[in-house]
């Protein structure tokens, strides 16, 4: 994965989804100073952040109960997680940290000590659609290039969700801690800088089938090697 994986992902942000963590009920009247505010935090996204992506990739060795068992010793415990993975057969996850980086929260903060809140809370509510937005474009991605060699991936899922206690993100962290970039985790459970999120997808085979008069062996899908997805995917 590629720093300009989604290069556009700033110009592209959606109004509306700012407009939604700005609290802004659908359909009521916008505020005026909002296109200037929300032009001016793009603007300046576009020349101070630099979205960073790290994505690894981790053999599930089993699931007991809600504890999914990863390759070397390591677990995570989420009920919604354990479910997902086992009723699609999951045999891998791939552990994504997306980051805007410390920047964002530095001009939060001097806008705010400038007596600018509302610059302030619309950077901040830019800040949340990019982090939304660059793991949708990362997901896209990995299904296109996934589903290419005949995998499924499976929509993210992150502690802090109703089935996977924030408790369990240190495990999550400590799966991509080596390539995470910016990103610290905080003995909360919460991550440094505020613009970051973990996730995981689950990975799948896609069972094959024969397509009419032919040999399902023909149409079986091929598995390959982590070092073959490490050389493709994971940045450090």
């Amino acid at each position: 994965m590629t720093p300009g994986v989604c290069s556009s992902i700033l110009i592209e942000l959606p109004v509306a989804h700012i407009e939604r963590h700005l609290g802004v009920p659908a359909g009521a009247q916008r505020c005026a100073q909002w296109p200037h505010l929300i032009d001016s935090a793009r603007r300046w996204c576009r020349e101070y952040v630099t979205p960073s992506v790290r994505t690894r990739h981790v053999t599930i060795a089993g699931i007991s109960g809600d504890v999914v068992e990863l390759e070397r010793g390591k677990q995570l415990t989420s009920s919604l997680l354990a479910k997902r993975l086992r009723t699609t057969g999951a045999h891998a996850l791939i552990v994504a940290a997306f980051s805007a980086g410390h920047e964002i929260d530095d001009e939060i903060n001097r806008l705010w000590d400038a007596g600018r809140p509302d610059a302030a809370m619309v950077l901040n509510a830019f800040g949340s659609v990019l982090i939304e937005q660059l793991r949708a474009c990362v997901a896209r991605q990995l299904r296109r290039t996934m589903g290419a060699r005949g995998m499924r991936v499976l929509p993210h899922l992150s502690p802090g969700y109703d089935g996977w206690p924030l408790e369990d993100q240190a495990n999550l962290f400590s799966l991509i801690a080596a390539a995470a970039g910016p990103i610290e985790l905080l003995d909360s459970g919460g991550l440094r800088p505020s613009k970051s999120m973990l996730a995981a997808f689950g990975l799948a085979r896609v069972r094959a089938t024969a397509a009419p008069g032919g040999n399902a062996s023909e149409f079986r899908t091929r598995t390959w090697a982590e070092q073959q997805w490490q050389t493709a995917f994971l940045t450090g």
